[in-house]
């Protein structure tokens, strides 16, 4: 079953870009300006996917699901979150948690197939 989690408010990817941008530079000692020039389309769809619209209804349907908190109350929890746990994001950056994830399920794939 997929379940769709989505605020249902029908928001433009770069406006959610720029948000981000916004947000972080708040939250750190960059300006906004300077976090939004790093800001570029992906030259063979410059004009693609300019926002996505999921809807929510099986999720709230089924599961009583709701927004707890606005889009921008998540990206901000999602910046702090990222920010507290630098360590976390290095270890993804560089590759180290492919290894482990990597030793992990090939250890318990290898288990269950013996």
């Amino acid at each position: 079953m997929i379940y769709n989690i989505t605020t249902e408010i029908e928001t433009a990817n770069l406006d959610i870009v720029q948000l981000l941008c916004d947000l972080l530079a708040a939250a750190t000692d960059k300006s906004a300006s300077s976090l939004r020039a790093l800001i570029r389309t992906v030259p063979d769809r410059p004009g693609h996917d300019r926002r996505y619209a999921a809807l929510a209804n099986r999720s709230r349907e089924e599961r009583g699901w709701q927004p707890a908190v606005s889009l921008r109350e998540g990206l901000q929890r999602t910046i702090s979150w990222y920010l507290s746990n630098e360590g976390w994001l290095e270890r993804v950056a560089t590759g180290e948690y492919r290894r482990y994830y990597d030793t992990v399920y090939n250890r318990a794939w290898n288990q269950s197939t013996e």
